[in-house]
């Protein structure tokens, strides 16, 4: 497992060949993992926390979006926050 931070307030925690979960301030808000779908891509939260943690969320996205392009091309699905937590248990 690895922790990357990406400024203050924002980190994602890597756990190799399984996911990847971003956290804005403390909430797992956004990652990388096998999705409900049964395909590997990003994901975010269907649930809105704050301006700056959508903020988070955006320039997360776009960054991940960039070094997995182009086989990740449509962005990041929406999921259930819950779904979200119940990757960390």
């Amino acid at each position: 497992m690895k922790l990357k931070s990406y400024g203050p307030n924002q980190i994602e925690i890597i756990i190799p060949h399984l996911a990847s979960i971003f956290f804005s301030y403390d909430t797992a808000v956004a990652g990388e993992a096998e999705l409900p779908d049964g395909t590997r891509g990003l994901f975010r939260t269907d649930k809105y926390v704050c301006r700056s943690t959508t903020k988070h969320i955006e320039k997360y996205i776009g960054r991940r979006s960039a070094e997995t392009a182009p086989e990740n091309s449509r962005g990041a699905t929406t999921v259930p926050q819950e779904w979200i937590e119940s990757l960390l248990n």
